[in-house]
């Protein structure tokens, strides 16, 4: 099932036009940090990537007011042929998702997600490296019950706290 998730969501990518062959490992480095936005309506939401081996590892910590209320865990790494970002994260309920993103450019990263109780795309995000410092997430959300046409949209400015 995650061999057809990986294929369609390659070829749906491979579909836009690209000037030269992107080293999706090199641009992924551009996570590496710590990031921090606000933009959750009162909840801030601090996200954490450390290298580990050949890949990172991934806590997304949220904060209401100061306060801990939830830590999302997980692992990023790439496909065989390092062509394909893959991202498992775990929630607090157990709930596992999968995203898989390609580099379009140096700068832009599209990544999909999926649940993986039923293998179909709940949400997409596109990331944008405005800087250094500063990258800039749209967030498509429309769960397991939607259709992309139905998707909730959000726009959110992450900051770059420290490397």
């Amino acid at each position: 099932m995650f061999l057809i998730l990986i294929l369609g969501f390659s070829l749906t990518l491979s579909a836009q036009a690209i000037d030269e062959e992107l080293d999706q490992k090199e641009l992924t480095k551009q996570f590496i940090g710590k990031w921090v936005t606000d933009g959750f309506e009162g909840t801030v939401a601090k996200y954490n990537v450390n290298p580990l081996g050949n890949g990172y590892e991934v806590t997304i910590i949220w904060e209401n007011e100061g306060q801990p209320i939830r830590t999302d865990k997980g692992i990023m790494g790439f496909t065989s042929d390092d062509l394909v970002n893959m991202t498992y994260m775990w929630s607090p309920e157990g709930n596992i998702s999968c995203d898989y993103g390609k580099f379009v450019s140096k700068n832009k990263i599209i990544v999909e997600r999926y649940a993986t109780l039923n293998g179909k795309a709940v949400a997409s995000f596109d990331f944008e490296f405005i800087s250094p410092e500063k990258m800039k997430m749209i967030g498509k959300s429309w769960g397991t019950e939607g259709t992309p046409e139905d998707a909730e949209v959000s726009e959110i400015i992450w900051t770059k706290v420290s490397q």
